[in-house]
């Protein structure tokens, strides 16, 4: 529907479509480890709408430019933009952050996360492959692995990566 909107921003259908995401329920799925099976729950996040997502990659990019280097405003603008699935914006931040903080794990996980959004599942698989072997118990990277593997049609490969993040954080984590 952004791409709709982006193409012709009066187009009726795109702009109800978006009304409508905008009220509906955020899910997460949280898993829980006990007794040694994965029992998935669901809950209900505070709706986020287009306009407050807009007006918070606004304020982001602000201070962004103001201070390129900073990990911890990168990492934020680059989930709001995927948030916003505004791809090529979270690409571009991305450059920038990998240029001034280049073994950042945050950073690398997230050039992960766009180069499985773009359809790229090799560099995706070995982005968190990389990130694996510098940090063996990066949850975000063991469920985006999973999720990669999964996509290409491995799900045997996809079990050991899911395991052991469920091992790792049996009651918090939510899936990418």
């Amino acid at each position: 529907f952004q791409r709709a909107l982006e193409l012709d921003p009066e187009y009726a259908p795109a702009l109800q479509n978006l009304d409508l995401l905008d009220q509906a329920p955020v899910l997460a799925i949280q898993f829980d480890n006990e007794a040694g099976a994965l029992d998935a729950r669901v809950a209900t996040m505070p709706v986020v709408t287009t306009e407050t997502i807009n007006s918070q990659i606004s304020n982001f990019e602000d201070a962004f430019v103001q201070r390129p280097d900073d990990t911890e405003t990168a990492v934020i603008l680059i989930d709001l933009h995927l948030k916003a699935l505004r791809l090529n914006d979270a690409q571009d931040v991305l450059t920038i952050a990998l240029a001034n903080n280049p073994g950042d794990i945050r950073i690398l996980v997230h050039s992960a996360r766009i180069a499985h959004e773009l359809g790229n599942l090799i560099r995706a698989r070995d982005t968190y492959r990389n990130v694996l072997d510098v940090a063996p118990d990066n949850i975000d990277a063991l469920l985006g692995l999973s999720q990669v593997f999964r996509d290409m049609g491995k799900t045997h490969d996809a079990i050991d990566p899911a395991n052991r993040a469920a091992t790792l954080s049996p009651t918090a984590h939510t899936l990418l």
